[in-house]
């Protein structure tokens, strides 16, 4: 699965480069035939920029909402679950290394009380 979202991504940056490249050429080529002065087309290139990474991080947003859609339907816990599983790992195994610290106790009284 991480396989296949690590390539979808290097493809969205891949398309998202040459995108960025499209636009550069394009308005260098409008001010360049004169529609368009320099600073017209810096702004616009900027302009440009800024609303495709904002579509950016929107699409990265929807991305992410439909992956821990995927995984709670999967049953994979998300990082909020994973750290209380933690913590009651950790309260379990802190418990069970107690009553195993008094089983040599309560062996020896055993021993005792048999006798």
């Amino acid at each position: 699965m991480f396989e296949s979202i690590s390539k979808a991504m290097m493809i969205g940056l891949g398309v998202a480069d040459l995108a960025a490249d499209r636009v550069q050429q394009t308005i260098k080529d409008l001010v360049e035939r004169g529609d368009v002065t320099a600073d017209q087309g810096k702004e616009l290139y900027s302009d440009i920029m800024a609303r495709m990474e904002e579509r950016g991080r929107t699409e990265n947003e929807r991305v992410r909402k439909h992956m821990h859609e995927a995984m709670r339907d999967m049953g994979i816990p998300d990082r909020k679950q994973m750290a209380t599983i933690e913590a009651r790992i950790k309260a379990l195994d802190k418990k069970l290394e107690q009553i195993l610290d008094r089983l040599p106790e309560l062996d020896d009284a055993e021993s005792k009380s048999v006798v």
